[in-house]
């Protein structure tokens, strides 16, 4: 396995950043900060079923957008290897582009899903109140960190054809949104509310999360297990693209650099600003 010095490499380098020790710290406390004020204001309103159910929504939305956002923990990690020039150099020795890939996208979704892992204990609140079971906090957790790998597929993609940050990320929010979203105003034009219903196409993420509840999951059970198989399915042919992606660009910037490369004496002599010296003919 190629990737695996990769992956060390790129976690070493990760490890030495706070934001790697400080990501953890701060998705626990947001999703404390989603709890307490529900738990405040519904206390003396509310039945504990109803605050339940409120509390687990409100964790679910919030970590939902978390995943969501991983797109952006990968929309320049291959782009920066391009800037700084050393893309090239990884490609010429053994290592393969899908050995860069995968070594990229593990360093980038380990500390996304420790992140995600670290909000998920939050959804054992509501079930203390009620109103939810254990079963849909355990489908709805299993979506997640599908959804996560979409979004850092996602990302891997756009950064895989691009030089710039801004735009790869620009590329990865709209890619990502649109496989999100798309797919559900296809299926339902006509909706007028949200959610739109069971009825979402499969390949959105938001199918299995709607899927996933408990009335839903009884109905169609295999409704909930396609989707999350079909998100898991179009997220591979993300990171299989991106690596068409990556050897494609780089067959393109290695014919520039052949193209632009003197190959003779006489070229390199004029590349040095020298003139040229014309062979000796005898008389």
């Amino acid at each position: 396995m190629t990737f695996l010095p990769i992956l060390e490499r790129e976690l070493r380098v990760r490890a030495r950043s706070r934001a790697a020790h400080w990501s953890r710290f701060v998705v626990a406390l947001a999703g404390a900060l989603v709890c307490l004020p529900q738990l405040v204001w519904m206390g003396p309103f509310g039945t504990p079923a109803t605050m339940g159910r409120a509390l687990f929504n409100g964790i679910v939305s919030a970590a939902f957008l978390l995943s969501c956002g991983g797109c952006l923990l990968t929309a320049d990690i291959i782009s920066s290897e391009r800037r700084e020039g050393t893309l090239g150099l990884l490609l010429l020795t053994r290592v393969k582009a899908f050995d860069v890939l995968l070594g990229k996208l593990g360093s980038a979704g380990l500390p996304g899903l420790c992140a995600l892992v670290a909000c998920l204990p939050m959804l054992m609140i509501p079930l203390l109140a009620g109103g939810v079971t254990g079963g849909e906090a355990f489908r709805k957790g299993l979506v997640l960190p599908d959804t996560l790998f979409l979004a850092l597929a996602a990302g891997l993609w756009a950064s895989a054809g691009g030089r710039e940050w801004l735009k790869a990320a620009r590329t990865a929010l709209i890619l990502l949104a649109g496989i999100v979203l798309v797919p559900c105003l296809l299926d339902r034009p006509s909706a007028r509310f949200w959610p739109p219903g069971p009825t979402l196409t499969l390949l959105s993420p938001l199918s299995a999360l709607f899927s996933a509840g408990d009335a839903s999951y009884k109905a169609s059970p295999e409704q909930f297990w396609a989707s999350l198989i079909l998100v898991q399915g179009v997220a591979w042919a993300l990171v299989i693209g991106a690596g068409f992606r990556v050897r494609s660009s780089w067959r393109e910037e290695r014919g520039e650099i052949t193209a632009a490369t003197p190959t003779t004496a006489e070229e390199h002599q004029m590349e040095a600003g020298r003139p040229a010296r014309r062979p000796l003919v005898d008389a």
